[in-house]
C-alpha cells in the first residue's frame, strides 16, 4: 500500500502544509519527550511537594487528552 502527498509549493497554504508534513516526525518525538522526559521523570523521581506534583499530573493529563482528541497516540 502506498500514499502520495502532493503540494503546490507556489501556494503559501500548501507550502505551510508541506512544512508541517515534513516536521511531523520531529513533532511526534518532541511531544513524546515532553510527556516522558519532562513530566513523567519529574513526577516519578522529582522531589516535589504535593501541590507541584498534582499540578504536573493535571497538566500532563490535559495534554494527553488534547492529543487523544486529535487521534494522536504516542
Amino acid at each position: 500500500m502506498r500514499a502520495t502527498l502532493t503540494f503546490d509549493l507556489s501556494d503559501p497554504y500548501d507550502r505551510s502544509a508541506h512544512e508541517r508534513a515534513l516536521k511531523s516526525t520531529e513533532c511526534y518525538l518532541a511531544l513524546n519527550d515532553i510527556l516522558n522526559d519532562v513530566f513523567r521523570k519529574r513526577i516519578k523521581y522529582g522531589e516535589l511537594d504535593f501541590d507541584s506534583e498534582n499540578l504536573l499530573v493535571e497538566v500532563r493529563n490535559e495534554i494527553q487528552e488534547i492529543l487523544t482528541n486529535y487521534n494522536i497516540d504516542l
